[in-house]
């Protein structure tokens, strides 16, 4: 019904317009952010985790198009991280569908797709964050297997088991490295204007520049920061 191909830079520019805007809306619904910070925070997000857009190491931006490949009917993007306890996971960060092509088992089959490149890439757990207020979303998700193991700011964590490794045919590279979701910590060593210089407390490495936009707003130098599944939360 439809198949995954990795973007080309001009479907990714399209994509990250359409996407930024779109997580702004659910950040305004999500954390009743107003909609300056919320394009904002949008933006830096995207610009801090993408910065090599779809070549960047250790993220999977694929379109998602009809089954001969030529059609596009939206994207997707997801991660192969580390979770708790050395789980190896695939991390869904977005699933955008075209408004014409939704309700036709469009996003079933892409999550699917996505499911079995993981799994037969060693991959044992997917995990994905929903919105409290998509209940749309919720139901699709609960529909394909998974499963809410914990709330978020404003929407809950969901995951589902993966089946035995397959064949490595078929499968995605490997990232070099599994950064990005695992449990981190930090210390804000400097407020600089929009800006904070974050420490590593738990390993060697050179202070991280955050936009304030993505903290919690009562940080101050000094506050202890766990980040996990692309949230910061105080410690």
């Amino acid at each position: 019904m439809i198949a995954l191909r990795k973007m080309t830079r001009e479907e990714y520019r399209r994509f990250r317009q359409y996407s930024v805007a779109d997580y702004a809306e659910d950040l305004i619904r999500g954390r009743g952010l107003d909609r300056q910070r919320a394009l904002a925070e949008a933006e830096a997000e995207f610009d801090g985790m993408l910065p090599d857009g779809p070549d960047t190491e250790g993220r999977f931006l694929m379109t998602v198009a009809d089954a001969q490949g030529q059609r596009e009917v939206g994207w997707i993007w997801f991660s192969y991280v580390q979770g708790d306890g050395g789980a190896r996971q695939v991390f869904l960060s977005d699933l955008l569908i075209r408004e014409e092509d939704r309700r036709k088992g469009c996003a079933t089959a892409a999550l699917s797709e996505m499911e079995k490149t993981a799994a037969s890439d060693g991959r044992t757990e997917s995990v994905l964050y929903v919105w409290e207020w998509n209940e749309a979303a919720y139901r699709l998700y609960r529909k394909c297997g998974y499963r809410a193991v914990r709330r978020g700011e404003g929407g809950t964590f969901m995951k589902k088991p993966l089946g035995p490794r397959g064949a490595q045919a078929g499968g995605l590279r490997k990232p070099k490295g599994e950064e990005g979701m695992e449990t981190r910590y930090y210390t804000v060593e400097r407020i600089d204007g929009d800006y904070a210089w974050l420490r590593r407390t738990d390993a060697e490495e050179e202070p991280l520049l955050v936009a304030r936009a993505l903290l919690l707003e009562e940080i101050d130098e000094g506050t202890n920061l766990e980040y996990e599944m692309l949230q910061y939360r105080i410690v």
